[in-house]
This record gives C-alpha cells, structure tokens and sequence, in this order.
C-alpha cells in the first residue's frame, strides 16, 4: 500500500507493507510523510492499494482513512483463511462497503454469509449452509434449506459468487 500526506502532497508517497511489524514502522513513515503523530488519529490518503490476496480493496484507493484502523483491518485479514477472504470479498462488493469500521465489522460477521460459487453440488452447499448456520456439521445437512435459498433468490450475485446473509435481522458485532 502506498500512502501519502493528504496535507502535505508535495511530500511525495510511502510504500507501506500491512500490517506493520511494529511501532518502528509507522513512526518512520509518520516522520517521512510529516503526518502528526500526536493527533488522537494519524490520517493518511491510500494512494496506491495493490492487495494480490484481497483485490477488491482497490476499491478504498483515494481514501483518508486512519493509519492505525487500516493496520487494524490488516491484521484481521491476515488472519482469514481463503474461503473466508473470498467470502469477505464477496460480502464486500455486494454491500458497497467502503469504510474501514464497516470492513473490520465484517471480519468479525463472516459467519453470518455463505458464498456459493458451485452450484453443481447441491450436498456440498447445503453443508456449506448447515454449517454457517449450526456451527458444526449435523449427521445431514438441511438440503430442504439450501433448495429455498437458491429458489427464492436471496442471495446477491457478486464476481466471487453468490452471497447468503443467513442471518439478515441478526445483530452484528460492532467494531467501534
């Protein structure tokens, strides 16, 4: 990621791996970029985002977005395995999420979403759909379920796939 002085343009760019190793780091890039690092938050512009894991973050590029909420948000994707990114993706797109606490919520509600992208197995997602919304797998999966969701189109056609919001009414944790 590449992140520039919204203040200070004339500075030039930073390229900046996410998340950060340590505290080292966004003090020399703070310092080389003149970003206040006393202010409560060090805002930055996402200059240039090239994310091979995570494409659809191009999508924040242009953005002043808080320094330490982008790390934030890093270390969380580094954490999803690749369903879990495909699915964040997914979830992402369809909702037209643009904001870092909406993206870090999401890290926290992936289980709410299920992402079809086969629609050849007809076993295999009604277990991707038992599980999602069991937390475990039952000795049979609820075909009965998956065959309704597909049929009344509640899903939201995304390059990824389809997503499922299984639970469209559910509090969501909040990330503040």
């Amino acid at each position: 990621i590449e992140i520039r002085n919204p203040n200070n343009v004339n500075r030039g760019t930073f390229k900046w791996s996410f998340p950060m190793k340590d505290e080292l780091d966004f003090h020399t890039a703070c310092d080389i970029l003149l970003l206040d690092t006393s202010a409560t938050v060090v805002r930055a512009e996402l200059y240039t985002i090239e994310c091979k894991a995570v494409p659809s973050l191009k999508s924040l590029q242009g953005a002043t977005v808080d320094v330490e909420e982008l790390n934030f948000l890093a270390r969380r994707l580094d954490s999803l395995d690749e369903k879990e990114i495909n699915t964040f993706q997914a979830v992402m797109t369809a909702n037209n999420m643009e904001s870092l606490s909406d993206l870090i919520n999401l890290t926290y509600n992936l289980q709410n979403y299920v992402l079809v992208s086969d629609f050849n197995n007809k076993k295999k997602i009604a277990e991707d759909i038992t599980f999602a919304r069991d937390g475990c797998m039952t000795e049979e999966a609820d075909i009965e379920l998956a065959e309704e969701m597909l049929l009344n189109s509640t899903g939201k056609m995304t390059p990824y796939g389809v997503i499922f919001n299984l639970y469209p009414n559910r509090n969501e944790i909040e990330y503040d």
